[in-house]
């Protein structure tokens, strides 16, 4: 018979609860066998799909870098190229299906010395400190109004 996990813990609940001694014990091993088979099995595959999940991270890792390397050649290809047309004073050249051109940048800032800025020219982001209520709630035992506890949740462990 071929059962799923939730309806097996389904039949071991019902056993438990049920007055019926005979067999009981035996059908309890039974069903808390094939329980542990199943959830056994399930965490193999939860095991299998976090390695691939850490293969795909290594790949994204690998493309992410080879990304950023060539973008690096693409901006010093780029500048290389403004200083040799600027050099020689050349601002404009069409061959074939590229057009190469000098444009003039739109005005930009440059943040010489943050100190000096006034208040009115910098934006503030409000954050929630979680670690800083955990750590404050550990030794106080107070909870600061708007935040909630949580202490009774669970998490799986496989090994």
């Amino acid at each position: 018979m071929h059962l799923h996990l939730y309806e097996l813990s389904g039949i071991y609940n019902t056993l438990q609860d049920t007055d019926e001694i005979e067999d009981l014990a035996t059908a309890l091993d039974t069903v808390k066998e094939q329980f542990d088979v199943k959830a056994s099995n399930l965490a193999k595959v939860i095991l299998s799909i976090q390695s691939e999940a850490k293969a795909y991270d290594d790949e994204i890792a690998r493309m992410t870098e080879r990304k950023r390397i060539s973008q690096n050649k693409v901006t010093h290809l780029k500048k290389y190229l403004l200083d040799n047309m600027s050099a020689t004073g050349t601002d404009k050249i069409s061959i074939d299906t590229v057009t190469i051109s000098l444009r003039s940048s739109p005005p930009s800032v440059e943040i010489e010395d943050e100190e000096l800025i006034p208040d009115d020219c910098l934006r503030w982001k409000r954050e929630v400190d979680k670690k800083y209520i955990m750590d404050d709630y550990k030794l106080t035992n107070v909870i600061p109004p708007g935040v909630k506890i949580i202490t009774d949740k669970k998490y799986i462990s496989i090994k």
